[in-house]
């Protein structure tokens, strides 16, 4: 089934008494309206959109019954810019993907209540970020971000990163992400050691044994799907399922994975990551994903 996207706009209060009038007249088991909120202070807006796209004329889609909460992560914000193309900043392309997401799951199933680490351009620390997923009781959590590379402009594509087994082996890409933690204050003591430098054999067999355990497969498995429905897009080139010292899985206890949906560093793919297009095709094949997880 190929997912539905939504382009919203600000809407007036009784589209939604509409829009739930629609689903108990059509659906057989009519499905509460829910609003899409950050776990961040913001203008949280009610939004309704219009479909564009379409190519299901049902109203009714089959419910993935065991999700009833996701976060979504944009990466960076704030004072946190992430990596930088020559048009575009990496925070403001996931935000926008992040958004993206939210709303298409927010129009196909209202019932699931759909919470962002932010919805506006403001710095959140990892370890809260992380925390959230616990916090909110969520089933899953989702973190987008774009890649760079620091010497091929050539290097492109997708990448679907779960919580590495080998705690402590480190590449670029974590390096960029993980850097954000330097901007917080006292981190080293928030995270109970310095996640911005190496691993002492101890810490790393410890957390090695923990990451191991918890939700592996699951991680692996939707991970896998969200990195098969990515390879689909004309696009975007595929890199596949990796794993990865990222922070912000750190602690999440639940299904997680951050996603690279593409490198700024290339001119071509950065066009794409920034257009509008390129945007929706990336939440509707994350979105696809999350109906096969369930």
């Amino acid at each position: 089934m190929r997912a539905q996207y939504f382009t919203p706009k600000i809407f007036k209060v009784f589209s939604a008494i509409i829009f739930t009038i629609l689903l108990a007249l059509f659906c057989p088991n009519p499905l509460p309206f829910a609003v899409a909120k950050s776990a961040t202070p913001s203008s949280n807006t009610v939004v309704e959109s219009n479909l564009v796209n379409k190519s299901n004329t049902d109203l009714c889609i089959q419910t993935p019954r065991a999700l009833k909460k996701i976060i979504i992560d944009p990466g960076h914000g704030g004072k946190d810019p992430g990596c930088k193309g020559k048009l575009f900043a990496e925070k403001d392309i996931n935000l926008q993907v992040a958004l993206k997401l939210g709303e298409v799951i927010r129009q196909n199933f209202p019932q699931v209540e759909v919470i962002y680490t932010r919805d506006i351009d403001i710095f959140v620390p990892l370890w809260q970020r992380s925390l959230m997923a616990n916090k909110y009781g969520a089933d899953i959590f989702i973190s987008i971000h774009c890649n760079s590379h620091p010497k091929s402009k050539s290097v492109r594509g997708s990448e679907v990163y779960i919580m590495s087994e080998n705690i402590g082996a480190t590449s670029f890409t974590e390096q960029i992400e993980n850097e954000v933690i330097k901007l917080e204050e006292n981190y080293q003591n928030k995270y109970s050691f310095d996640p911005a430098e190496p691993l002492d054999p101890a810490t790393r067999a410890i957390l090695g044994e923990i990451f191991k355990a918890d939700n592996m497969d699951q991680n692996t498995n939707l991970a896998s799907l969200i990195s098969n429905k990515l390879c689909v897009l004309p696009n975007l080139p595929c890199r596949g399922v990796k794993q990865g010292n990222f922070w912000v899985l750190y602690k999440t206890g639940i299904p997680s994975v951050l996603v690279e949906i593409g490198y700024l560093s290339n001119a071509t793919e950065e066009l794409y990551l920034g257009s509008e297009e390129g945007q929706n095709e990336i939440a509707n094949a994350m979105f696809d994903a999350l109906l096969l997880f369930y």
